[in-house]
C-alpha cells in the first residue's frame, strides 16, 4: 500500500507525470493559482491512493479525515528548506484544525486534511519535494470563455495547478 503527497495552489508546476521526484528536488512554485484566498501552498500526506484527484474532505468526520490522511509535517526539513524556505511563521491552516466555513450547510465547516505551508512572502518560492516517489498525477490550470473572454476554469474542484506524488514506500527520505 503507498501514500500520496498532494502539493496545490502553485504558480508553476517544474514535473512531469511519470518522473521520479527525490526529496528535496523542486515540483513547482508557491503560488494561488485555483479557489485560493492567497499564495499558500496547501500540502497533504493520504494513506491511500486517493478515490479521486480533485477529493476533498467536506462532510467527513475528524475520525474519517484522520484515517485518510497523515500528518505531512513530520517530514518537514526546515534547515534544508523542504518544503519551502521559512522567513515568516506560518500563517495559514494546520493538520486536522477545524475551518469554520458557513457555505458548506449543513456541516458549517471541515477538518483541514494538509498544512499551509506558507509564510506572508512565500509567492513564486520553490516548493521542495517532502518524500521521494513517482508523479502519478498533475493538472495546470485551464480556462473556459465566459462573456467574449478567457476566464480561469474552477473545473479542478480549486486545486488549480498541483501535483500528487506516490510516496516510494521503501525509501522515502531519499
Amino acid at each position: 500500500m503507498s501514500r500520496y503527497v498532494h502539493y496545490a495552489h502553485l504558480s508553476r508546476v517544474d514535473v512531469k507525470v511519470g518522473q521520479y521526484v527525490k526529496r528535496g528536488e523542486v515540483v513547482g512554485l508557491l503560488g494561488s493559482s485555483g479557489a485560493s484566498s492567497g499564495p499558500h501552498l496547501h500540502i497533504e500526506g493520504q494513506n491511500n491512493k486517493p478515490v479521486s484527484w480533485w477529493k476533498y474532505v467536506r462532510g467527513m468526520s475528524y475520525n474519517a479525515v484522520a484515517s485518510l490522511y497523515f500528518d505531512i509535517t513530520k517530514f518537514y526539513d526546515r534547515e534544508k528548506n523542504i518544503p519551502i524556505p521559512k522567513s515568516f511563521p506560518n500563517v495559514g491552516y494546520k493538520f486536522l484544525q477545524f475551518v469554520k466555513e458557513w457555505a458548506t450547510l449543513p456541516y458549517r465547516g471541515y477538518w483541514h486534511p494538509g498544512d499551509d505551508a506558507n509564510g506572508l512572502d512565500d509567492f513564486g518560492k520553490p516548493v521542495k519535494n517532502i518524500l521521494s516517489g513517482r508523479v502519478v498525477f498533475l493538472e495546470g490550470v485551464s480556462f473556459t470563455p465566459k462573456n467574449g473572454r478567457m476566464v480561469k476554469s474552477d473545473f479542478n474542484k480549486g486545486w488549480g495547478q498541483h501535483v500528487w506524488i506516490e510516496v516510494n514506500e521503501a525509501s522515502p527520505l531519499v
